[in-house]
């Protein structure tokens, strides 16, 4: 899982800082596309926060000033959560 933060940190950095690029609703055809890349920024953020990344609090604000809904970030750590117990159960079995 390090390596996969790692890589996120790397991603949100390249987008967020250095390119300053975000989503912008305007250029997608559809809210649902929209909403997907906020999605997808959204998983990398989770993978952040679950390893307790010293700049999570900063990509993250980035991203809720820039337009992401805090709840898209509620979901994918549910979500990861999930998938992180289902992977400890099967180790159990």
């Amino acid at each position: 899982m390090t390596m996969m933060w790692k890589l996120g940190v790397k991603i949100l950095y390249k987008y967020f800082v250095k390119l300053q690029w975000m989503p912008k609703r305007e250029d997608y055809r559809s809210t649902r596309s929209y909403n997907n890349v906020w999605g997808f920024f959204a998983e990398i953020l989770a993978v952040v926060k679950q390893n307790n990344h010293p700049e999570f609090d900063k990509y993250y604000e980035i991203a809720v000033q820039n337009g992401m809904d805090p709840s898209v970030l509620e979901k994918k750590l549910k979500e990861l959560t999930e998938v992180k117990q289902s992977f400890i159960e099967i180790e159990m079995n």
